[in-house]
């Protein structure tokens, strides 16, 4: 079987990308709480004049927030090709070499690949390096798009709260309040969902990852000859990828059934007709599967059997707790930010609240029995 690193493994590798993002996302949010918040109006009669000073000033914040970000993110080219080469180099490099020998001298494959055969494949490498930071550079748009907007909304929202009667620093702290709360955006998918940059990063990058290591290893599978493929298992599965997890298949379709190395028959699938290819389908987005060769008369399939409702109730769970990680780093931003404004108040809740978000999420854990990844949960600020 060819083993593409574990999912934590490629979660660790996504994150230490995508927290340069999240970073970045921070500090231009912060950024534009100190800007506001300094020479911010005592008195009502003032706050035409301010806003008249930061709007002009919006041009200044908008350059310094690109070379900022240009000094920030030019690490991350050399980041992406470094990880995508370790992470097809830890694919390929896995297998039962005693059985593809013993593959070989019974005619079953073509030939036995070298380890480093699909490192050197470097056409499709680049293109997946070139798809992956053409990804990223339309966050990075996005992100100081939405930056730019936030400025000026949080400056508008400010001034509109004193023309209804709140007192000037009150208003800002306020407005700054709302962009803290809301972030700035990565981008914006088919469905409509806004994405917050470090999500959308990490998903870029482990999807990349992810195909990076499956297409290593169909050029593996393709190098040997082998036509049927055992697909690997596990707890919490999505939908569609629980309904073929555990089982064989034929890449051509033409393989209707094998025997594994204790003579035990198993019927073979036609891969042509599984989900693969499909977002959401096996080795899709965020697929944590990986597939390897199966050798008539040779191989056992020692994947583990799946409960279904098991794995229903697994992969709500996982989910949740998914959705616990981002409202904790979501909530420390909000914490960093009221302090930044000045906020004592706002700054107590909001600490209050992480302390509490942070227990939630460690009880929802041990409750369920999960893996805690603590990358996910860190908030990690620029200087």
């Amino acid at each position: 079987m060819l083993v593409k690193p574990t999912p934590n493994e490629i979660a660790i590798l996504a994150h230490e990308i995508g927290r340069v993002f999240g970073t970045m996302e921070d500090w231009l949010v912060r950024e534009i709480v100190e800007r506001l918040i300094e020479g911010a109006p005592d008195l009502p009669a003032e706050v035409s004049e301010w806003r008249i000073e930061k709007l002009l000033a919006s041009a200044q914040f908008s350059r310094e927030a690109k070379a900022k970000m240009r000094e920030i993110l030019e690490r991350i080219p050399p980041q992406v090709e470094k990880q995508l080469y370790s992470v097809i180099k830890a694919t390929v490099e896995t297998g039962d070499r005693a059985v593809l020998e013993a593959a070989f001298e019974q005619g079953m494959i073509a030939s036995i690949p070298s380890p480093g055969s699909a490192v050197r494949t470097s056409f499709w490498i680049e293109k997946l390096q070139e798809q992956a930071l053409h990804a990223l550079n339309l966050v990075n748009t996005s992100m100081l798009t939405s930056a730019q907007q936030g400025y000026i909304d949080t400056l508008n929202r400010a001034a509109g709260l004193v023309a209804e009667g709140e007192s000037p620093r009150a208003a800002v702290q306020y407005a700054t309040k709302q962009l803290a709360k809301d972030g700035l955006t990565g981008f914006v998918d088919r469905a409509g969902r806004r994405w917050e940059p470090q999500s959308a990063v990490e998903m870029i990058i482990r999807t990349t990852w992810n195909n990076a290591a499956n297409q290593a290893a169909f050029t593996q599978l393709e190098a040997m000859g082998c036509d049927v493929i055992l697909v690997s298992a596990h707890m919490g599965a999505r939908p569609k990828c629980s309904l073929v997890q555990g089982k064989l298949f034929s890449l051509s379709g033409s393989t209707e059934g094998v025997r594994d190395k204790h003579g035990a028959y198993h019927a073979v699938g036609d891969w042509t007709r599984t989900s693969y290819g499909e977002p959401d389908g096996i080795l899709g987005i965020n697929c944590r599967h990986h597939i390897g060769a199966f050798f008539d008369g040779l191989s056992v399939n020692d994947t583990e059997e799946i409960d279904e409702e098991e794995n229903r109730e697994r992969y709500k769970r996982e989910q949740e707790q998914r959705k616990l990680e981002r409202e904790l780093r979501k909530i420390k931003r909000e914490r960093d930010v009221a302090n930044a404004s000045g906020d004592r108040e706002e700054y107590l809740k909001q600490f209050r609240k992480a302390r509490a978000k942070s227990q939630q999420l460690r009880d929802h854990i041990e409750e369920h029995g999960l893996r805690r990844s603590k990358v996910r949960e860190r908030y990690i600020t620029l200087r």
